[in-house]
């Protein structure tokens, strides 16, 4: 009888799912294999160092993307990549009128449980630098988002979410139709701009209009947080 219990004990050790898989990487090459070919719930562990991207990272669900430290680990892009800027300003209500490639990091449409923490995302030639749709239980917190064009964090029907601890320099930018910077006019982005968030969090985060001078005319005006309708959401 004990032998019979143990051998149940080793078939149900043994079919068990086994728990997700921790990876770390020191270079960009390694991120972006990661990320591109890691199994839904991976966690990514980034060390220490500047990591150039040529074209956005997509999460996968569960992933978790964690930085040495915001003053220690930065996600920036190559100086050739300089993504359009004719979609800004972007879509105010449907997703599919932004220009998602103009992220540093763009969420797989609609997966669940995905963080990014304890990095820096700098992308003076992006449209911003995370764009999430659809995702739930999203969790961005300690993270430093600095000199984008639009909007530093871009969401659509993001719900169950939190932006927690995090400081935006710089991160947004206001802009004519047409792609062009608002230096008499035009419509502002958002450091955080959400449209239809429901049942989250945005909290203890710190926004900074950047250094003097860092656009043209009026061009660097923008919101700490600009929102196009939800529901119970704590700011």
């Amino acid at each position: 009888m004990r032998y019979s219990a143990l051998a149940i004990l080793l078939v149900v050790v043994a079919t068990a799912p086994a728990s997700a898989q921790e990876v770390a990487v020191s270079t960009v090459e390694e991120l972006v294999s990661a990320v591109r070919d890691g199994a839904k719930g991976m966690t990514i562990k980034i060390g220490p160092g500047t990591y150039k991207l040529a074209a956005p990272l997509e999460p996968k669900a569960g992933m978790q993307l964690v930085g040495a430290g915001m003053d220690k680990t930065t996600i920036t892009h190559t100086d050739a990549w300089r993504p359009s800027t004719d979609k800004l300003p972007q879509g105010e209500m449907r997703p599919e009128k932004a220009d998602s490639r103009g992220y540093l990091v763009r969420l797989k449409s609609k997966a669940t449980g995905i963080t990014i923490t304890n990095l820096a995302l700098v992308g003076p030639n992006m449209h911003g630098a995370i764009f999430g749709n659809g995702n739930r239980q999203l969790h961005l917190h300690h993270l430093r988002i600095e000199d984008v064009l639009y909007c530093g964090i871009r969401g659509y029907f993001l719900s169950e979410s939190r932006i927690q601890d995090c400081e935006f320099i710089g991160a947004g930018g206001k802009w004519k139709r047409g792609g062009k910077p608002g230096i008499d006019g035009g419509i502002s982005g958002g450091a955080i701009f959400v449209t239809w968030m429901n049942d989250s969090e945005i909290a203890h985060n710190r926004f900074s209009f950047g250094p003097p001078g860092r656009r043209p005319g009026k061009s660097g005006g923008h919101f700490g947080v600009k929102g196009r309708g939800g529901r119970n959401i704590h700011i």
